[in-house]
């Protein structure tokens, strides 16, 4: 199934827009000598036709505003439209100056456009200020004929019912289209003015007479050719830019505007056969500062619901200086990630879950500023007791380095106390060793009190003697009852339980 989105008289609708008037777009000549190349249909009411001159014209409608092309505004709208088109189908032809050919065989539902059809429609009336006509047909060419007549072209009331052929259409209409036709006097002379006329004539003598283009439309609305779309292709496939006028202050249009985005910029990856491994956005306020982040994504992506998930999440945490004034929003492409997972392995069943709330939590504890970011915790190339790092989560498996056993070692399993308790010990230094960690004698405090009978120490562990050094002095303890403990004695005068040796 095609789909043709058909903007009538695209030159000058650009800059009529959809105001109801007479309108007229003139050659580039003064305004009094000048040729009208273009009217609108309520021009055509009085009798206004191209190649009239402008004095004609006014002496028919007083009323008539004449317009001179803008090649500028037909840019932009041009792009608008392609923008609008890509998030039904990044197969698309521009086929014609204000006509579109979509290629739908590829959508959910291929044979029932009228979903399809009901959103382009409210689409196209909320973000494009232009009148338009839609057709849709099995054959693109057939699909672009009935889009260029009011009666044919597929409007709301008729989407549940299959538009009549295009048999009324006028000859005259097919000016300036893929499907002109040369000596249009001679089929004025013959008695043939629309589509229906002309299918009636034989195509052998339309071939002998005419040529090879009577018999090429003649084929064409007889449904004997099919021809393949010239699809369009973007100079920047994996980039979209959209400028705020005037500029913004609040999240919401961002994430309106940036979803629309996302949608042509996840159906180009997806006919290119990839998938989005990271998001670049970049802000542009309005005192001249930008925001710029790159958003990995755990696996390779085509979801576009995950990757608007995780923009919004983003923008949650960001704080702008001023009005937003564009947007620009670029997927990295990537293959499709394709691994076997293990017998004995457990694995994250949603990976973008995860990520997504690692980042919300990261945003609630301030990106590490504070020193509590959430992260992996991985032990560093040290012998500091009970000491790690967190490092930022990364979608790669990344193995933690094997750290060997620390110093002092037993046969007894040790049942760490996380917090350490804090007690306070009866000791006495050991004047003969110099500035040796003092000799504990009964705890006073904590969970376990009472006289040390029995002592195995002091175990000195220092490091980082080159920033920020620390050192350590652990004792293996017996008290009259209870278990063998674990005490720690932290520079000048802290003392801590650190755990308990199961026996």
């Amino acid at each position: 199934m095609y789909l043709a989105f058909h903007i009538p008289v695209f030159s000058l609708s650009c800059l009529h827009r959809c105001l109801p008037g007479p309108a007229a777009l003139l050659s580039e000549e003064e305004q009094e000598k000048a040729t009208l190349i273009a009217v609108n249909s309520a021009a055509r009411r009085y009798q206004i036709t191209p190649s009239l001159k402008s004095t004609q014209a006014l002496a028919r409608c007083p009323e008539l505003q004449f317009y001179f092309q803008d090649l500028k505004t037909e840019k932009q709208f041009n792009t608008e439209i392609i923008g609008l088109l890509e998030t039904f189908t990044p197969d698309l032809e521009l086929t014609h100056p204000g006509t579109f050919l979509l290629d739908l065989n590829h959508s959910p539902a291929p044979h029932l456009p009228t979903p399809i059809l009901q959103n382009l429609i409210q689409e196209a009336r909320l973000h494009l200020d232009l009148p338009f006509q839609i057709g849709t047909h099995k054959t693109p060419d057939l699909a672009h004929l009935y889009a260029l007549s009011p009666d044919t072209a597929s409007t709301p009331r008729q989407l549940n019912s299959r538009p009549g052929f295009p048999s009324s259409l006028p000859l005259t209409a097919l000016q300036d289209t893929p499907f002109s036709l040369p000596s249009l006097d001679t089929f004025h002379l013959w008695g043939v003015h629309t589509l229906g006329d002309f299918l009636t004539l034989p195509r052998t003598g339309l071939t002998e007479r005419l040529g090879p283009a009577a018999s090429c439309l003649h084929d064409i609305l007889s449904g004997k050719t099919h021809r393949l779309l010239t699809l369009y292709q973007a100079p920047e496939y994996d980039q979209k830019h959209h400028h705020f006028d005037p500029p913004i202050e609040n999240l919401e249009p961002i994430l309106f505007i940036g979803k629309r985005l996302l949608q042509s910029l996840c159906h180009r990856l997806h006919s290119k056969h990839r998938a989005a491994r990271a998001l670049e956005l970049s802000l542009s306020f309005e005192n001249g500062a930008t925001h710029m982040r790159t958003l990995t994504f755990p696996t390779p992506t085509l979801c576009q619901e995950v990757i608007h998930r995780t923009l919004a999440t983003h923008l949650d945490s960001c704080l702008a200086p001023a009005p937003t004034v564009s947007l620009h929003l670029r997927l990295l492409p990537g293959p499709h990630q394709q691994a076997q997972s293990h017998l004995f392995e457990k694995v994250i069943t949603d990976p973008h879950q995860f990520a997504d709330t690692l980042q919300r939590v990261n945003a609630i504890l301030g990106g590490g500023s504070s020193g509590h970011a959430p992260g992996l915790p991985t032990p560093p190339s040290t012998h500091r007791p009970d000491h790690q790092q967190r490092m930022p989560y990364r979608p790669e498996r990344v193995s933690p380095p094997r750290m060997t056993s620390s110093f002092p070692t037993t046969h007894l399993p040790l049942m760490s106390y996380r917090p350490a308790h804090r007690v306070q010990v009866e000791s006495r230094p050991v004047p003969f060793l110099g500035s040796s960690p003092p000799f504990p004698l009964r705890l006073l405090t904590g969970p376990y009190q009472g006289l040390i009978i029995d002592r195995r120490g002091p175990f000195l562990i220092d490091g980082d003697w080159w920033q920020g050094s620390w050192s350590l002095s652990q004792w293996d303890i017996k008290l009259t009852q209870g278990p063998l403990l674990q005490l720690t004695f932290i520079p000048p005068d802290s003392w801590t339980l650190t755990g308990a040796y199961q026996s």
